[in-house]
């Protein structure tokens, strides 16, 4: 009877051991085995430009929780890894690419890609195989019509309520007048048409309005039509000046001082872009521009306090050195 007593227990103690062997075992390559994580990126295409902050987002928060062991699963401490694909800046790329993430890779999680028209091209393909995924960069009011399903957006950056509140600052701080220059994608596009009903609204003048592709590469030309108003303004004021007085003061017809063509740099900056202008004797000529429009280099230049790249400089018919060493002390 103890014989047979002792044998029982050693089966059974041998079983709970080789179970608990086989749960370790079990664990442990569970352990090995990553935690995979799939993804589309604009790695290249007209969006390119704007999703590292989200890519380099992504790979920090691997980076870090990798170097805490991995991420808990069931207790488990699993290495993250991930497959990801450029979607090349094309929502209808994203949907094959989620839906091959899905049921080729198979893989155990899913992030976001970069952009609202992104998270709503993909929603009906995480319904349909019902694979949750945290739409954590979307933001439009077009989300509220898009059924929830398996896709949750977090955001509260939504383009209504920024109209509203961002003329409620403008209002506050005394701003009357405003300029709105806003990307062509879905989102800028859709604070601007709801910013500037509430700007009207609210009395304050909108002096420019207009729009940027997301891969621009220079907006001087935006920015100088914003400040064009304030230009053309001087200019009137001037001109009026100018015809007031007309009558009052006899210009000779020689020139006395002639810029012709030139440029100049500050370092790379390239500040004075072919200006020519002459200045007849008993003539008044007035530069006019807001600030930093290259008005004081212009100056500079004619005085040889900045020798242009290229151009002339010619004082009562005779061309003078570029440089203010270089000449005459009686023309210094």
């Amino acid at each position: 009877m103890n014989r047979t007593g002792t044998t029982r227990r050693l089966v059974v103690g041998g079983m709970a051991g080789a179970i608990a062997l086989l749960a370790t075992g079990a664990a442990s390559a569970q352990a090995d085995k990553p935690l995979r994580l799939g993804f589309s990126m604009a790695r290249t295409g007209m969006l390119a430009n704007a999703t590292p902050s989200q890519l380099n987002t992504y790979e920090l928060w691997k980076e870090q929780v990798n170097a805490r062991g991995g991420m808990d699963v069931g207790g488990v401490k699993r290495k993250v890894e991930f497959v990801t694909y450029d979607d090349q800046s094309k929502p209808e790329q994203a949907v094959r690419i989620y839906e091959k993430l899905i049921t080729d890779d198979k893989v155990d999680l899913l992030l976001a890609p970069w952009g609202t028209p992104f998270h709503i091209s993909i929603a009906p393909v995480l319904e349909k195989f019902k694979f949750p995924m945290v739409g954590n960069t979307a933001a439009s009011v077009a989300l509220r019509q898009v059924k929830p399903g398996y896709i949750w957006f977090p955001t509260s950056a939504i383009p209504d309520r920024i109209g509203t509140e961002l003329t409620a600052m403008l209002k506050a701080n005394g701003v009357k007048s405003a300029v709105v220059i806003a990307n062509v994608l879905p989102f800028t596009k859709e604070i601007k048409n709801f910013l500037e009903p509430e700007l009207k609204k609210a009395g304050i003048e909108i002096k420019l309005s207009t729009e940027y592709p997301p891969d621009i590469k220079d907006m001087t030309s935006i920015l100088t039509q914003a400040k064009q108003d304030y230009t053309a303004r001087l200019v009137a004021v001037r001109g009026a000046a100018a015809s007031e007085r007309a009558n009052e003061a006899t210009v000779k017809a020689d020139t006395v001082l002639s810029i012709k063509d030139c440029q100049a740099y500050y370092g790379d900056f390239h500040v004075v872009k072919g200006v020519s202008l002459d200045v007849k004797g008993g003539e008044t000529v007035a530069v006019v521009g807001e600030s930093g429009s290259g008005k004081s280099t212009l100056a500079r230049i004619v005085t040889g306090l900045l020798p242009p790249k290229s151009g002339d400089i010619i004082f009562q018919g005779k061309a003078l050195p570029r440089a203010l060493k270089e000449r005459d002390k009686e023309l210094k």
